[in-house]
């Protein structure tokens, strides 16, 4: 169980992170959890679409957590051949 909790604390650890740096502001588990986890939504059902609806706040908040997301880049892979 430990384990499990350690491993669903690391991306909410990293997204707050990303958040930090792309609005300056201070951000803690807490309230990364509550304002972009646990957001409230509305979902229309209309003509074969589904769309969620969000307030402006949290659509600000995802929009900055996914650009930081985009500058995560993979660790570069060794080249086995090369190793000694």
């Amino acid at each position: 169980m430990l384990l499990l909790h350690a491993l669903a604390f690391n991306p909410a650890n990293v997204g707050r992170d990303g958040l930090q740096r792309t609005t300056g502001r201070g951000w803690t588990i807490r309230s990364f959890r509550e304002h972009l986890l646990k957001t409230p939504a509305r979902v229309l059902l209309h003509a074969r679409r589904a769309v969620v609806v969000i307030n402006d706040i949290a659509a600000y908040y995802r929009q900055c957590l996914a650009r930081f997301m985009g500058t995560l880049r993979p660790p570069p892979v060794a080249d086995l051949a090369r190793a000694p």
